[in-house]
Parts: C-alpha cells; sequence; structure tokens
C-alpha cells in the first residue's frame, strides 16, 4: 500500500510537472505573417520576463488613449517598489510610466479598442490597422520585403521584424526595437551613434507621466566628449557623467551595473550588463521630470532649469547638475 502511494504521489507530482511545461510553452512569442494581435492579446518572452501588446497609461481620469509596447512581465526582484502586479492585467492593462520599456506608437495613440496590430502581406511591413476607415500605422519602416516575415519578442525584450527558416529560427533581422529606445535603456542596448548611417541610439523621457508622447528630456553620448553621457533639456545639456572607468561613471554610480564603452569607425556607443544574482529587472529609465533612474527607481541623475533670475521652471526644483565629479548651481 504504501509503494502505491508513493506511485500516486509521483504521478500526480508528474501531471503537474507537465500540466506546467505546456502552459509555458503555450506562452506565444511570434507573429508570424497572416496572423494578428487584438487589444488584450499578448506576445511572451521566452524568458517570460517581457510582454508585448496594448495597454494604457496608468492616469486619472483613465486615458482613453492606447498604445502598443513591451513592458517587464510581474518583475519581483529590486523594483518591488516600483511595481504594482495588480496593475499588468490580461486585457489592455493600465501601465505606469515605469512599467512600459519600449513604445511602439508613443506619438500616434489609437482612439479605441478595435485596432489590430499585423504585419502587412504588401510590403513585410509590421502596422496597426486602427479601424476600416483610417489608415494604418507603420511601426516597422522597411523596404518592401519579398519574403514572408515574422515578429518575435526575444528574451532581451527586443522586438524584431525577421525572415524566419522553416523551423521558426531567425534567418535574418531586418528591423529591430532595440534600435529605437523610448524612454529606458535594457542590457544589450546602445547609446551612441552609427557613423555609417548618421543613426543615433538615445533615450526620451515621457511628456508627462500619464503620457507617452516625446518629453522634454534626451540621454545619449556627449558629442564633444569621447567617453560620456549627457543628459539634456531641449538641447540644452543638463547634466553629465563623467569619464567611465573599470565600467562606473565618474559621477554616476550605479550599484550592481557594469557600462562599456566601444569605438571604431563605424560607429561609438555605451552598453551596460548586470548579473542576474543582482537584479533580474535591469533597467535606466528617464522619467518626464528629467531624472534618470535605476531599476530600484534610485534618482542618478537629476536636475531641472533655473533662469538668471533664479526662478525655477515649471518643475520646481533646484538645479544641481553634475560637470565632470563636482556639483554646481548656476
Amino acid at each position: 500500500m504504501a509503494t502505491k502511494g508513493r506511485i500516486r504521489i509521483l504521478l500526480s507530482i508528474s501531471c503537474f510537472l507537465l500540466l506546467m511545461v505546456n502552459s509555458a510553452s503555450s506562452f506565444r512569442h511570434k507573429l508570424p505573417q497572416g496572423e494578428e494581435l487584438k487589444d488584450g492579446d499578448e506576445l511572451v518572452s521566452a524568458s517570460g520576463k517581457f510582454k508585448f501588446g496594448f495597454f494604457t497609461p496608468s492616469s486619472t481620469p483613465p486615458s482613453s488613449k492606447h498604445y502598443i509596447g513591451v513592458w517587464y512581465n510581474k518583475p519581483t526582484d529590486r523594483t518591488k517598489s516600483l511595481y504594482n502586479e495588480d496593475e499588468v492585467r490580461h486585457s489592455s492593462p493600465q501601465m505606469r510610466s515605469s512599467n512600459v520599456v519600449w513604445i511602439a506608437n508613443r506619438n500616434n495613440p489609437i482612439l479605441h479598442k478595435s485596432a489590430t496590430l499585423r504585419i502587412d502581406s504588401s510590403d513585410g511591413n509590421l502596422k496597426i490597422f486602427p479601424n476600416r476607415d483610417e489608415n494604418p500605422v507603420s511601426i516597422t519602416s522597411v523596404g518592401a520585403v519579398r519574403n514572408i516575415t515574422c515578429v518575435s519578442l526575444l528574451k532581451s525584450g527586443n522586438l524584431v521584424l525577421h525572415v524566419p527558416f522553416s523551423n521558426g529560427s531567425i534567418q535574418h533581422v531586418h528591423w529591430q526595437s532595440f534600435d529605437y529606445p523610448t524612454d529606458t535603456l535594457l542590457p544589450e542596448m546602445k547609446l551612441g551613434i552609427n557613423f555609417l548611417t548618421g543613426h543615433q541610439w538615445f533615450l526620451q523621457s515621457w511628456l508627462a507621466n500619464y503620457s507617452p508622447e516625446q518629453g522634454r528630456f534626451n540621454v545619449g553620448v556627449d558629442p564633444n566628449v569621447t567617453s560620456q553621457l549627457m543628459v539634456s533639456c531641449r538641447g540644452q545639456v543638463d547634466q553629465t557623467s563623467g569619464d567611465l572607468l573599470n565600467g562606473k561613471f565618474k559621477s554616476w554610480n550605479i550599484s550592481g551595473y557594469k557600462f562599456s564603452y566601444f569605438s571604431n569607425k563605424k560607429e561609438k556607443y555605451f552598453t551596460y550588463s548586470v548579473s542576474e544574482d543582482v537584479t533580474s529587472f535591469p533597467m535606466l529609465q528617464i522619467d518626464w521630470n528629467g531624472s534618470l533612474r535605476d531599476d530600484r527607481g534610485q534618482s542618478i541623475a537629476s536636475c531641472s532649469v533655473i533662469n538668471q533670475y533664479l526662478v525655477s521652471d515649471e518643475y520646481e526644483r533646484p538645479r544641481m547638475c553634475n560637470s565632470s565629479s563636482s556639483y554646481f548651481v548656476p
């Protein structure tokens, strides 16, 4: 009898594990040509860390504007103070600005829930189709592709438009979201410039906490200094990082993050890595009022403008900005 009992327990555990595997494998992380994504549908990365789909910004009163983007899926590590799992629902979730790491249509919101997302069979590009009466909004803008294309959400959080092999793996990437950051830098993303194409990788803040439109603050490489990042407001430099030494910036202390700088004839850029045992949900995010924050919500760089009459700007914050390693007040 004891043996039979152990067998029943083992069978129960095996069935449970099988159900868990089938449930995990049922997550959809690809959008092939010929299929569509509707409001409430989501792609989930192979790692399970990221989701891609429709969302509305969290605001009071609730916003009627809908966006398509990528967000962290229920972060639980150092980001507990930033996130509330109740905000991440399975149908048109409402998102704080800190939840979302990339947005496809930040300046072209959708005003109703009937929109769909699919690859246009005429040119192979990913587009939003609002309804029958409105023109589609292009997310990718590559030349007409003769091959059948597919969209995949990678485990890194990178959304890629690619030509697949017959087994579904990536044969050739035509476009990737990592080349078009919004306000958040993830590991493997770049901040810098491609000298051959002139393309620049930079972050740009939301317009407000409830509006993903392009805001006032940018984060990118300092064009005059080879190994330095800067935060700017409307083209005016607010803060610089100082030089990079042993993976750390002179003026910005970011615990657990290791930065690297690469420069050659083709491009120059910064990127960073972080160990999984340090944090599972790393990010650097420029918020709508100009603070550059890490995954714990701690400000790395924070400053604003005071004019010559010592009257602060609309953010009502004093200016305390880094110049190399020292602080100054103009």
